[in-house]
């Protein structure tokens, strides 16, 4: 009798035992799944999913995907950008379907156009911006946690491929020898034999080597919105301005060099943009 009295004392204790065993348990576990103060929950997200440079990256903005790669200590988009008005975030940012639209757009707003006017070809050329959209003055273009390569970006990376010596300052000047052909895509890209000649393209020999960076020949719109270089060019804005407020710094690659040129141009062209990890 004693004994079953001893009994019904310690279930109470035990189950209360019990109940609080768990408030600890489940309070430890949302304690480890609350982000750090201070920290943004959507840059959270992204870096779970996105683990290491090579990893196929996913925007959450609007679902597109993007191959990465490392070059040199660098994690840069293995594509052109492709981000557009649907995006979450980018409310500012506006497409242009026509050369007139372009050119009354261009000047005061950021604003893009899919590439030739194919949006099928877009996981390959992606879109031209003006340099507003690029210049991530007002809202960046890029996911969040990479940003628009800067000037400096674009001369580290030359720097670190370059067989010869690679001016940093050079202005309206090609230079870094074969920096232009290792950053070719190394596909035969489709109805450009100009892109595709082995001399002057990644597949022209060892030296050359395919760096998996896979410029695509866009070409570029002008401040006018005409179209030009499709298949021949491919021009990508840096996020640094010129002296001249008027001017910007981007790189060209074309289907004649093996080289890469550094030039400033007006802030109303359109041209391609690579995303680099912050």
């Amino acid at each position: 009798m004693e004994k079953e009295i001893k009994s019904q004392k310690t279930k109470p204790l035990i189950i209360i035992f019990i109940i609080a065993l768990l408030i600890l348990v489940a309070t430890l576990w949302l304690r480890k799944e609350e982000p750090e103060e201070g920290t943004d929950p959507e840059e959270i997200a992204i870096e779970t999913e996105w683990e290491a440079c090579g990893d196929l990256l996913e925007d959450e903005r609007d679902g597109n995907t993007y191959e990465t790669v490392e070059i040199g200590g660098q994690c840069w988009f293995a594509q052109n950008l492709r981000v557009g008005e649907e995006a979450e975030g980018l409310q500012e940012l506006q497409n242009a379907q026509t050369a007139k639209d372009w050119e009354e757009k261009a000047e005061n707003k950021p604003v893009y156009a899919v590439v030739d006017n194919i949006e099928g070809d877009a996981n390959n050329y992606g879109y031209l911006y003006n340099w507003i959209a690029a210049s991530e003055e007002e809202e960046s273009i890029c996911p969040q946690g990479w940003s628009v390569a800067s000037d400096e970006d674009w001369h580290e990376l030359e720097s670190y491929l370059a067989r010869n010596n690679c001016e940093k300052e050079r202005e309206e000047e090609w230079g870094c020898y074969p920096v232009g052909a290792k950053l070719k895509v190394m596909d035969n890209v489709e109805g450009s034999d100009d892109w595709n000649k082995e001399t002057h393209n990644c597949e022209g020999g060892e030296e050359y080597s395919c760096v998996g960076f896979d410029a695509f020949p866009s070409g570029f719109w002008y401040k006018t919105g005409r179209k030009h270089y499709f298949g021949r060019t491919a021009h990508f804005w840096t996020s640094s301005k010129h002296d001249d407020d008027t001017l910007a710094w981007a790189r060209s690659l074309t289907h004649d060099n093996t080289d890469i040129y550094r030039y400033a141009l007006p802030l109303e062209h359109g041209f391609s943009v690579r995303c680099i990890k912050d």
